[in-house]
């Protein structure tokens, strides 16, 4: 019977409380800062007020923040409407984990406290924590930026490239082309040269020939006429 009137009396308790939820109090800007989370309790606080942190392991951090004493790391503070958890120096081991918050036997809801419900801005630095790293979204960013400017350098270095051969093919098909043009007008004039000194020479040749049979024909008449003379004196 005990135990039945304590379940009754905890069953009116969760009716009339509810179930107790922590929220963020002021987000900050980087590491290193304090960082509130307030349990809302109506009317607090005549019960005991206390915070837990799972990681997933349950650790108390205080059963009554009314008794327990501060120390470097946590503290708490009872206010009108519900108490407080103040997170001093915040890390990144105080994110990705679960807080609660208990009143009397009133157990609260395990939620994750992440950056975003931390940081006013969604990429914190933490330049004094030599053991920070980059999150898997900035690292995924930071690979695909990097393979994207390494495709564009590649494409642009190959289209110069190919434009530039595609220039010399260009050029040294012009240079081909006027040296055969060079080639061909000397040719000519050499031809041409050459023809005229045949022919020249054929014409001189050929005026010899004539000469030759010109003094032929006139020794031959020279010899006729002289023996026609020769009668005429016999007689």
């Amino acid at each position: 019977m005990k135990h039945l009137l304590r379940l009754l009396i905890l069953i009116d308790f969760l009716d009339v409380q509810g179930i107790l939820e922590w929220t963020v109090v002021g987000k900050v800007t980087d590491y290193g800062q304090n960082v509130t989370l307030f349990c809302n309790v109506e009317h607090c606080c005549p019960e005991e007020c206390g915070w837990d942190r799972w990681t997933p392991v349950q650790q108390t951090l205080f059963i009554d923040v009314k008794t327990g004493r501060p120390n470097k790391k946590y503290d708490g503070k009872v206010m009108k409407d519900g108490y407080t958890l103040i997170i001093q120096n915040l890390t990144e081991n105080d994110l990705n984990v679960s807080y609660s918050c208990l009143y009397g036997v009133t157990l609260g809801e395990r939620k994750f406290l992440l950056e975003e419900d931390v940081f006013k801005s969604i990429s914190p630095t933490q330049p004094n924590d030599p053991n920070s790293q980059l999150s898997h979204s900035e690292i995924s960013a930071l690979i695909i930026g990097v393979i994207v400017l390494l495709i564009g350098s590649v494409t642009i270095f190959i289209y110069i490239w190919r434009r530039r051969i595609l220039s010399n093919k260009h050029k040294d098909r012009e240079d081909c082309s006027d040296l055969k043009d060079t080639l061909l007008d000397k040719t000519t004039v050499q031809i041409g040269k050459d023809d005229n000194l045949v022919i020249g020479e054929e014409l001189e040749d050929t005026q010899g020939e004539r000469k030759e049979d010109t003094l032929e024909i006139i020794q031959v008449q020279c010899k006729q006429d002289a023996h026609k003379q020769k009668p005429e004196n016999k007689k």
